[in-house]
């Protein structure tokens, strides 16, 4: 019977193929694991920078809304005041009110200077117009989808916790039905300027508490990955 020689097996070089093939796949695995791994970071960045700016836009709406529909009320409110005919205004109000919004006051002409601090107006002189309306674009899309891609679950959970606390801000519901009355504008039901007053009043408290709100645990978060 034939007996087989294992001394003229190279050993060695049998090792080092081995071993170098084992490399090959282990190298290959954690090239592909780094590459779904960047994959999923520079997801992750478009998605919070998504994220962000949505955020951004709907603090600047919110801050808006409270600017001008707060001008366009003391300016109602205002054109409430005469009495007998006549307006008596602060003149440094005047000044502020009309560099402000030099169109809605280019018709209140000063009657006359009771003294240095205060103008007096004539009501007859006074157009009073509704000039202004409150900005809807909020939106919380990259939001919705992000939760929907699952992509928030490489994110620490400091992180998710804020994101989620300003969204759920965004989409409280205070007893404002802003869509319902829009259409009601439009469709030309809404006759009452009382009710518009109301409306406007309404929007510049909720927005207000949505804004400081949504700012404070916006400036909370650390958007750099």
């Amino acid at each position: 019977m034939m007996k087989i020689s294992f001394t003229k097996i190279d050993w060695l070089n049998h090792l080092v193929a081995f071993f170098s093939a084992l490399l090959g796949i282990l190298i290959a695995f954690e090239l592909d694991s780094y590459r779904e791994k960047s994959q999923e970071t520079e997801k992750l960045k478009v998605t919070l920078t998504a994220i962000r700016n949505e955020l951004e836009n709907n603090i600047t709406t919110y801050s808006h809304n409270v600017t001008v529909l707060s001008d366009w009320l003391e300016y109602f409110e205002l054109s409430k005041k005469f009495v007998n005919g006549e307006l008596k205004l602060e003149q440094s109000i005047f000044e502020r009110l009309k560099k402000d919004n030099p169109d809605r006051f280019q018709s209140w002409t000063i009657e006359r200077i009771e003294s240095d601090s205060f103008y007096i107006f004539l009501e007859r002189k006074i157009r009073f117009q509704i000039d202004v309306g409150p900005m809807s674009n909020i939106s919380t899309s990259s939001w919705q989808a992000a939760l929907y891609s699952d992509v928030l679950h490489r994110l620490d959970h400091e992180r998710v916790v804020l994101l989620t606390q300003m969204y759920d801000w965004v989409a409280k519901d205070i007893g404002l039905n802003d869509r319902e009355f829009n259409e009601n504008i439009y469709l030309n039901e809404v006759t009452d300027i009382d009710m518009l007053v109301d409306y406007y009043k309404s929007i510049v408290k909720i927005h207000r508490a949505k804004h400081d709100n949504v700012k404070r645990y916006y400036e909370q978060v650390n958007w750099n990955l």
